[in-house]
């Protein structure tokens, strides 16, 4: 299972002629089954969004620091492809990442550490604060 808190920057921004939106996310995952039995996760992370025009789909390229059970603290690099399908007055969105984990150990990157792949379904609930 898996909690996300998500906050997007009100204005889009370019780069490289891609309009984009920037966000900040606060996320735990846990892991009760498995090979990754008794797993967790937590994260703080900045993404990078992409809403491909044609279909429903946006392409989220995330890099931020993480903490878990088996290693101390690292980066998290997140990339996923999110499907949305828009209800009222909640979303479902169905969501493939590769995740990978790299640690920080002896002040060397160790990026053999962790790597996963979810495939999730989300509800997801949007609203403003003004």
């Amino acid at each position: 299972k898996s909690l996300n808190f998500i906050i997007y920057h009100p204005d889009p921004i370019e780069i490289f002629s891609f309009i984009s939106l920037l966000a900040f996310s606060i996320n735990k995952y846990e892991f009760k089954s498995g090979w990754h039995k008794n797993y967790s996760l937590s994260s703080f992370n900045l993404h990078l969004i992409n809403y491909i025009k044609r279909f429903p789909l946006r392409i989220d390229l995330s890099l931020g620091l993480a903490n878990n059970i088996k290693y101390e603290g690292g980066f998290l690099f997140k990339t996923a492809l999110n499907y949305e399908i828009e209800f009222n007055p909640i979303n479902l969105l169905l969501a493939l990442s590769y995740n990978k984990f790299i640690d920080i150990d002896d002040n060397q990157l160790n990026f053999k550490a962790l790597d996963f792949i979810l495939l999730n379904i989300q509800l997801s609930k949007e609203f403003k604060i003004n």
